[in-house]
This record gives C-alpha cells, structure tokens and sequence, in this order.
C-alpha cells in the first residue's frame, strides 16, 4: 500500500513538475517547482529514498531564496548558491545510499547553478542536463512516477525552448 501511495504522489507532482518548464518568468518556474519537490520528497520517503527526497525538501528552500533573489537583498548574495551546494553534499554524506546518491546530487548541484541564473532561455538550455541524471537514480529506486517525470521534463523543456527561445528569434527576425 505504501508504494502505491508513493507512486500515486509522485505522479501529481509529476503533473505539477510539468508546468515548471512552460511558465516564462523565472519566479513562477521556482514556486511551482516548490510544490512539486515537497510531493517527490514524501514520494520518496515512501519509496525509501533518502538522498532523493532530502535534496527535494532542500530545493524547496533553494527555490525560495532564489526566487527572491532580485527582491530582497539578502536572497542576492551569489553565497546562497555556494551554501545549498554545500548543504547539498552534507545532505549526501548523511543520506548516503552508496553511488547512487551521487546521482540527485549532480542533478541539484547542476540545477542550482542552472536557477541561479536569470535568464530564462539559459535556465530552460541547462536544465536539459539534469533529468538524465534523476532518470537514472529513479530507475534504481523503483520511481516510476519518477521515470517518467524525467523523460516529459526533459520534453517540456523541449517544448519550452521552441515555444520561448526558438520561435520568438524566429518571430523577430521576421519583424
């Protein structure tokens, strides 16, 4: 019953996940993300996941501070993005589940970096590194909401960068 509920979590933050990559302001991609990490962190709780489902509870915090970086002067300190990255590997020392934890650790690492930017275009370009690396973590753990969650962000990034960045050039040169 436990991984039933696990699975049934992780596909509504699936289809939460999925609105992130669709949103063009860079404050929205964050507080949707946010809601989608709180359900893939009790997802993976419940799939016994550690390592994935701290680095979700701590991207929700990420997201917070980052969101409010150009708002508010104490969340514009580039130091923010060296103490999640910190925070991130402690978090895997302490959740370490053998190799496998390096995986979401890359994958925050890298989406740190990625959502620190301001540029939606770069944001929406780099975020295209990350979900091979939560594909793989989440083949091993038996996420299948998971899974599947990697394979359509990687789309709806996709699908972001043509909708966003690809037509809008074209739609200017036409101008």
């Amino acid at each position: 019953m436990r991984v039933i509920l696990a699975q049934i979590i992780g596909f509504i933050a699936l289809a939460i996940l999925l609105i992130v990559f669709q949103k063009n302001k860079r404050t929205g991609m964050l507080y949707t993300q946010m809601i989608a990490c709180i359900l893939f962190g009790i997802h993976y709780l419940l799939l016994g996941a550690f390592t994935g489902a701290t680095m979700n509870f701590i991207v929700v915090f990420r997201n917070y501070v980052f969101a409010n970086k150009s708002l508010k002067t104490w969340a514009d300190s580039k130091v923010w993005l060296y103490i999640f990255i910190l925070v991130f590997i402690i978090s895997s020392v302490l959740s370490w589940q053998g190799f496998v934890t390096l995986l979401p650790l890359f994958a925050v690492i890298l989406g740190s970096i990625t959502f620190w930017l301001n540029n939606t275009k770069h944001i929406r370009l780099l975020s295209l590194i990350s979900p091979p690396f939560w594909f793989v973590y989440n083949f091993i753990m038996n996420s299948y909401a998971g899974m599947i969650g990697d394979t359509l962000t990687f789309l709806s990034i996709l699908i972001g960068i043509i909708r966003f960045d690809v037509r809008a050039k074209s739609n200017q040169n036409l101008n």
